[in-house]
């Protein structure tokens, strides 16, 4: 009997251990995922700063997530992003459907890129992902079809994020030779997964996606007003060039 219990005990300490190297390695375990996982959905590498993780409080922040440039690009990086802290459900991590109370994104860097070849990065990157996830893509790009089926099942686990907020989100691009930066549009979205399944994928899919279309809007904007303002410029040299540049105004309405 006491050979039993000394057995049961030694069971016990090593469970308890190994919990507890779980949970204080836990962020190192995660910077090592993100460089995996993250790689198969954009085709580039990535990074992690660091990661504090806490199982039991259900709390998660991740600091100096980055998200390479394809090739052919020069710039390292396309995406960076400065905080994430995430709360969830730690109950729910042992369920098949993970509920996360709060995301929030502060501090995103947007850096948008044309190649030589006319392709642009942030499209090139919301392709891959979107081909990740088994959705039709924007544009056929030879270079980029990959033909890897979604990681996304009907088995993998269900996700609902009850409260989604992006702040602070700064786009840099080049535009008629000029280096120009503008401020996104904050993001608030709430019980994202309630109507339909998600899976992480899915999500981390989605917050991509929306980051590229509202970085695309901020760029055919700021085209406009760079293009309106060179465009003035002109029309101030001569009564000729005045009319001329209100009639290419009209027109040049349905470009933007």
């Amino acid at each position: 009997m006491k050979k039993l219990l000394k057995t049961l005990l030694a069971i016990l300490l090593v469970i308890i251990v190994l919990a507890v190297v779980a949970y204080l390695t836990a962020g190192i375990w995660l910077k090592t995922v993100v460089s995996i996982a993250v790689p198969q959905m954009t085709k580039t590498s990535a990074s992690l700063e660091s990661a504090d993780v806490s199982l039991f409080s259900g709390r998660l922040s991740l600091k100096g997530f980055k998200i390479a440039n394809p090739d052919g690009f020069t710039n390292p990086t396309a995406f960076e992003l400065g905080e994430i802290s995430v709360k969830f459900e730690p109950k729910s991590l042992l369920t098949s459907k993970v509920i996360i109370n709060e995301i929030k994104i502060d501090g995103t860097k947007v850096d948008a890129e044309i190649s030589r070849t006319g392709n642009m990065n942030l499209m090139v990157l919301n392709n891959n992902v979107q081909q990740f996830l088994g959705n039709p893509v924007v544009s056929t790009m030879p270079s980029e079809v990959n033909n890897q089926k979604p990681a996304s099942s009907k088995s993998a686990k269900a996700v609902v994020v009850k409260d989604l907020k992006i702040t602070n989100s700064n786009l840099s691009f080049a535009l008629m030779g000029k280096g120009m930066k503008v401020s996104l549009p904050n993001v608030y979205e709430k019980n994202i997964g309630e109507d339909k399944k998600e899976t992480f994928a899915d999500l981390v899919g989605g917050i991509f996606t929306k980051l590229t279309a509202d970085s695309l809007k901020a760029i055919s904007k700021a085209g406009q007003e760079s293009v309106n303002q060179l465009l003035d410029s002109l029309a101030g040299r001569s009564k000729e060039a005045s009319g001329f540049v209100k009639s290419l105004k009209s027109q040049m309405k349905t470009v933007f």
